[in-house]
C-alpha cells in the first residue's frame, strides 16, 4: 500500500505490520485483539472490504478518503463503527479539496440529508430524485455551481423533511 511504508518508518508505533497481513476474512474480528492493546496499532487502514461484514466498534474516528455515492453505503461504513460495543463517541473526518467534487458530494450529505450525524432512511429516495443534478454540479465551474448547489441542498432538506414525515 503506498504511503503505508511512509507509516510504519516515521510512525512505527502507528501501525502494526501484522495486521497489514493478517486477512479478516478467514479470521473474524480476532485482528482486532491489536487495536484493544494500549501498545497495539492505532491505525487501520482498510479498502471497501472494510465496509461490510466487519465490526470496527473498537475505533471511534472514521476518516473518509472517499465518500461512497449512496448514503446507504455511507450509513453502512459508519455503521462498522457505531454499533454495540462502542466504548465512546464515533468521530467522523471527510477528506475534501476546496471546490473538488469530493466537496460537493460532502456538502450535499451534510447539509441536505444530515447525513453525518442522523440516520437517513430515506436516502435511496433522495439519491434517486436528486443524483443526476448532483452528478451534473460536479461537472460545473467552480464558482459557477454555488448558487445552484445551495439550491439544490435547500430543495433537498425540503423533500427530506417531507419524506421524514411519510416515513
Amino acid at each position: 500500500v503506498p504511503g503505508l511504508e511512509d507509516l510504519r518508518k516515521y510512525y512505527p508505533w502507528l501501525v502494526k505490520e501484522h495486521v497489514a497481513k493478517l486477512d479478516p476474512r478467514n479470521h473474524g474480528n480476532a485482528w482486532s485483539i491489536y487495536f484493544a492493546d494500549p501498545e497495539g496499532a492505532r491505525l487501520l487502514i482498510a479498502s471497501e472490504i472494510g465496509a461490510e461484514g466487519r465490526n470496527f466498534q473498537f475505533a471511534q474516528h472514521l476518516v473518509f478518503w472517499d465518500l461512497p455515492f449512496h448514503p446507504d453505503m455511507l450509513e453502512q461504513r459508519i455503521g462498522r463503527l457505531d454499533r454495540i460495543g462502542q466504548a465512546g463517541d464515533v468521530h467522523l473526518h471527510v477528506a475534501a479539496v476546496a471546490g473538488s467534487p469530493q466537496e460537493v458530494l460532502m456538502r450535499w450529505m451534510h447539509e441536505g440529508l444530515d447525513a453525518f450525524t442522523h440516520v437517513v432512511a430515506d436516502g435511496r429516495e433522495l439519491l434517486r430524485r436528486f443524483g443526476e443534478e448532483l452528478l451534473q454540479l460536479v461537472e460545473q465551474d467552480v464558482d459557477a455551481r454555488d448558487a445552484a448547489l445551495a439550491d439544490m441542498i435547500g430543495r433537498t432538506r425540503s423533500t427530506h423533511a417531507e419524506l421524514a414525515q411519510l416515513i
